[in-house]
């Protein structure tokens, strides 16, 4: 049994590789280059995870991972006008950032209160990129 559990937030299709798919030499070396990339970007991920938790405050780590999604978010085309989908309560927040529900509550109204962000029926807007990356320290990953 796995120590840790995967829950997709939004509905998702898995796609495969075909019963019998068997690659040619050159498919078979696009499949490792991009299985190695991903691996590269987990390992990323997993880094920024620590330093969020390991030396960032609580605004700092809430504003860290806004910032994450909206850079994966926008990537992939679901960012409008700096707006992004979060389909996640405090408690799944707090519980990512290592925080109490209290402490998360708190600061993201200390952040709608410095009007550094809005948050709307599970939409977040960040309204001052620059502000937010100085704040955080967040790097944009290649």
């Amino acid at each position: 049994m796995a120590p840790y559990a995967v829950v997709a937030l939004t509905q998702l299709l898995l796609v495969g590789r075909a019963p019998g798919f068997v690659p040619n030499d050159d498919e078979r070396e696009a499949i490792s280059r991009a299985d190695a990339l991903g691996a590269a970007q987990r390992q990323e991920r997993l880094y920024d995870q620590l330093v969020r938790i390991g030396r960032l405050s609580a605004r700092e780590r809430a504003i860290h991972l806004l910032l994450e999604l909206h850079n994966r978010l926008e990537r992939v085309g679901l960012v409008k006008d700096g707006t992004f989908k979060v389909p996640v309560n405090q408690e799944v927040l707090a519980d990512a950032l290592g925080l109490s529900v209290v402490h998360i509550n708190r600061t993201l109204r200390e952040l709608r209160d410095d009007n550094l962000i809005r948050i709307k029926a599970g939409a977040v807007t960040l309204k001052n990129l620059p502000k937010l990356i100085t704040i955080s320290g967040y790097v944009t990953p290649n």
